[in-house]
């Protein structure tokens, strides 16, 4: 018999500090790093039925912290989930290895770069939605919108 999401929930293993410090280091900044038992749980979260914890959730502010994150990840031979725009309905959000959160500091829009050409470039984490509340971007994506339709 399968345990319920309940009892597998309720035998989260304690957070090791160790990993957190290590990875503190290796970013630059202990505060984007989080071993807590709740802080793991609500983000590996998707809209799916997996159940995975992750053993760190990482928070990367720019780029050259999340790749010292994947660097870190491969020197110490860790699984990386990268957590995005959070639309996961398969599990792609969920994973027992480093949870990479991007979806805070990677949805803004330096609009002097954004358009090239036909091109819209936008952050990784950045949800339709939020594109369409960016009025500069919001014209040039109906234009799109009317293309694809």
């Amino acid at each position: 018999m399968t345990p319920s999401a309940t009892a597998v929930r309720s035998a989260v293993t304690p957070g090791d500090p160790r990993l957190a410090a290590a990875l503190g280091r290796a970013i630059g900044d202990a505060g984007g790093v989080s071993v807590a038992e709740f802080d793991r749980i609500v983000a590996g979260v998707d809209a799916s039925h997996v159940l995975l914890t992750p053993s760190a959730v990482v928070t990367p502010q720019n780029v050259a912290q999340l790749a010292a994150v994947l660097r870190f990840a491969v020197e110490e031979r860790l699984g990386v989930t990268v957590r995005s725009g959070g639309t996961s309905l398969s599990g792609q959000a969920a994973g027992d290895g480093l949870l990479l959160d991007t979806r805070s500091a990677f949805r803004r829009i330096d609009e002097s770069n954004t358009v090239t050409g036909r091109l819209i470039e936008v952050p990784a984490s950045l949800t339709y939605d939020q594109l369409l509340e960016n009025t500069a971007i919001a014209t040039l994506t109906a234009m799109v919108d009317r293309e694809i339709a």
